[in-house]
């Protein structure tokens, strides 16, 4: 990230820069939705791979953006070897994205 190799998604007034977001074994990446960032993320994990011996399966991982078209996303997600997400979606039971005060619990 010093090397601005991996662009940030920026927030709030100061303009706060938001990374990666972990629990357990879920990971969260927030960054623009841009195919270099797509490519360092792939970089990161096959990296994660080497070092640590373990195996990331890609065909469990989601990728998922907004605002961009959906052919750019079926794009990286076959480039990710990964799923497509799907808002709504849950993490941690919770519904992201989805209109709670329409939600039935």
């Amino acid at each position: 990230m010093e090397k601005k190799l991996f662009k940030g998604f920026l927030v709030g007034r100061n303009n706060v820069e938001i990374g990666i977001l972990q629990y357990v074994d879920d990971t969260i990446f927030f960054r623009e939705a841009s195919m270099e960032n797509v490519k360092a993320i792939k970089v990161i994990l096959r990296s994660f791979e080497l070092v640590s011996r373990l195996k990331i399966n890609f065909a469990k991982s989601s990728f998922g953006t907004v605002g961009m078209s959906n052919q750019w996303m079926k794009d990286v997600v076959r480039y990710l070897n990964c799923r497509l997400l799907v808002v709504p979606f849950p993490y941690l039971g919770i519904p992201i994205g989805a209109n709670l005060r329409r939600c039935e619990v």
